[in-house]
């Protein structure tokens, strides 16, 4: 997700970078949590912590819908194109 709407990331945008890196890889589902500790340089049991954390849990909503906006926005783009709108 190159662009977006900060507006819908109040509590995204108020992580620390390393936070916002766990949300992005979090959402991804690509790694495990231990390759994600391993890929932010902290220890699983400090992810484990951020998981149960209010702010970090919003901004896990926040960009997991924001993504399914921007998903469906494309779908959608992409069937007009096909219908010559």
């Amino acid at each position: 997700m190159n662009k977006h709407n900060t507006a819908d990331l109040v509590a995204f945008t108020k992580l620390t970078k390393k936070k916002q890196k766990a949300v992005k890889l979090m959402f991804e589902g690509d790694l495990t949590i231990k390759e994600i500790a391993q890929e932010l340089h902290c220890g699983e049991r400090t992810l484990y912590s951020w998981k149960y954390d209010d702010l970090f849990i919003k901004a896990q909503s926040e960009y997991a819908i924001l993504n399914i906006r921007l998903s469906e926005y494309a779908i959608l783009n992409k069937r007009l194109r096909n219908l010559g709108v």
